[in-house]
């Protein structure tokens, strides 16, 4: 877990280690808390314990891919604002994850001004 302000808390779920970390760092950049799973089945349980703002999450995963994990949390009535960072989605799942309430879809190699810029619009300055 990383902070630098308890305002809001932002979970990044990834199992690439290493973007992971440039995703911690990009989302502190916004002066915010922010959580780290490498998994679905690892985020579920830590957006059970803690006050999660926003989610910027992979699809791809062991244990609980990104789509089960929005699946989950919408089922039990959360409309957390949740973005997909992903590779390899395809139009029809993109469509598929905006359905079920992802706020965005974006691929891989993004840009990080465009994933610091959806994340401010979604839990404000």
């Amino acid at each position: 877990m990383h902070q630098r302000s308890k305002s809001k808390t932002i979970l990044i779920v990834e199992d690439d280690p290493e973007l992971r970390d440039l995703l911690v760092e990009s989302c502190l950049s916004l002066t915010r808390l922010v959580i780290e799973a490498a998994n679905g089945e690892e985020a579920l349980k830590l957006f059970h314990s803690h006050k999660i703002d926003a989610i910027l999450s992979d699809n791809n995963m062991p244990f609980l891919s990104g789509m089960e994990l929005l699946q989950k949390i919408r089922e039990e009535g959360s409309d957390v604002p949740f973005v997909f960072l992903t590779g390899g989605m395809s139009a029809g799942d993109a469509e598929k994850a905006k359905a079920r309430g992802a706020a965005k879809v974006l691929s891989k190699p993004y840009k990080e001004d465009d994933v610091i810029a959806i994340l401010k619009l979604m839990i404000g300055p």
